[in-house]
């Protein structure tokens, strides 16, 4: 039996079932290539469940954050309201007993998940770990991270991922990626509040990288 540290996401979709069959079934497209998408980016393992559950493994664990924040705004870019989103309990430890099923593994990473998951009322972010302090910083300032989020049109949610994805750039370099001006990137950018977004990520990578070592 091994254990190593990862962090588990346990999501499912908001309001899916309130969408026609047809926008259900593109739903659930869209969230596997925003998946593999984010896969590009931080090296992830996914299962996606019956209905409109999934889970995620981050053996990077510290960037969690990251795994979480940008898969919610390549949702939130591919509604033209940006209305799609989920909610994400993530949990991060021991991966006791690793299979190639993610939902067959188990270990104190799932179980963590799996409390995060079940404290979510309005908000769309938990965390759990092993740490209390840390729990409590990421949970506080996640709370602030999910308002900024939730209330993101699907210009401002894409052009926050384009940012953060191509990160370090200019704006200059992002309007050409965007196929607009600078001045409307940085306008909107702004409007996203994208700095506290960025700094959100980096702190919390740093919190979990110091108080999980």
């Amino acid at each position: 039996m091994t254990s190593s540290t990862v962090a588990i996401i346990t999501g499912d979709l908001i309001k899916s079932q309130s969408n026609s069959p047809d926008e259900y079934r593109h739903l659930i497209r869209t969230l596997e290539i925003g998946i593999k998408e984010v896969n590009q980016r931080v090296s992830i393992k996914y299962e996606l469940f019956r209905g409109d559950s999934f889970q995620l493994e981050v053996s990077e664990y510290s960037r969690v954050v990251e795994v979480a924040i940008l898969l919610r705004l390549f949702l939130k870019s591919k509604h033209a309201k940006g209305e799609w989103d989920a909610r994400l309990g993530i949990g991060i430890g021991s991966n006791t007993i690793s299979t190639h099923s993610i939902g067959t593994s188990t270990g104190d990473a799932h179980r963590h998940s799996g409390s995060a998951f079940d404290t979510i009322k309005s908000e769309r972010l938990a965390f759990s770990t092993k740490n209390k302090e840390l729990n409590e910083v990421l949970n506080l300032t996640g709370r602030f991270a999910n308002n900024l989020l939730v209330q993101m049109t699907q210009t401002q949610a894409k052009f926050l991922s384009y940012y953060l994805w191509f990160s370090p750039t200019t704006h200059n370099m992002l309007a050409k990626q965007l196929e607009t001006s600078r001045v409307n990137t940085t306008q909107v950018l702004n409007s996203a509040n994208y700095k506290l977004i960025e700094d959100y990520i980096s702190f919390s990578t740093a919190q979990i990288a110091r108080m999980l070592p």
